[in-house]
């Protein structure tokens, strides 16, 4: 019942988990224990510099496939339940002032300087900037049409600024 973007990242964290658990993951799944998931938790912040947040994107994954096997009648309990993530609030980033921005697209080329005016003039992390493509950007309307994540794959139109626009245009 999940959409494909959820089913992607769900099935990350189970191969990393069962990765985890080494010769025990092919062990009956009732044999998995709160001790198995807090260790898994702990190695992903410790060893791997995990985010808190990445690890609570993890450890949601993991009890939501637990508590799917509990209503399967496959296990009695969510060995999940007990565990928690803190997640800190996020840090506030300062905005850059329009001098520094000015400076740092003034000295972009190329594609650089098409991926800094993308993300300055839409608010989009690099990431989704950088994997845009033409088929969502339309010239004739001056719109970027992206999927927002959590809006269950609806499309949200972005309108596109003046500058970025006429970038485009070159």
């Amino acid at each position: 019942g999940k959409g494909e973007e959820t089913k992607g990242r769900y099935s990350g964290v189970a191969k990393a988990f069962l990765l985890h658990l080494g010769e025990r993951a092919d062990r009956p799944l009732a044999g998995v224990t709160p001790t198995d998931v807090q260790s898994y938790i702990d190695t992903s912040r410790e060893d791997k510099k995990w985010s808190d947040k990445t690890v609570a994107l993890h450890l949601q994954a993991l009890k939501s496939a637990f508590n799917n096997a509990r209503r399967l009648q496959l296990i009695e309990s969510n060995p999940a339940d007990p565990i928690s993530v803190t997640v800190d609030d996020e840090v506030q980033r300062e905005l850059f002032k329009d001098t520094e921005a000015k400076l740092i697209l003034d000295a972009a080329e190329g594609e650089w300087k098409t991926l800094l005016l993308v993300g300055y003039y839409t608010g989009l992390r690099l990431t989704a900037a950088a994997t845009l493509r033409w088929d969502v950007v339309d010239l004739a309307r001056k719109t970027i049409s992206i999927r927002k994540p959590g809006k269950r794959g609806r499309a949200v139109l972005l309108p596109m600024h003046e500058k970025l626009h006429a970038h485009l245009m070159l």
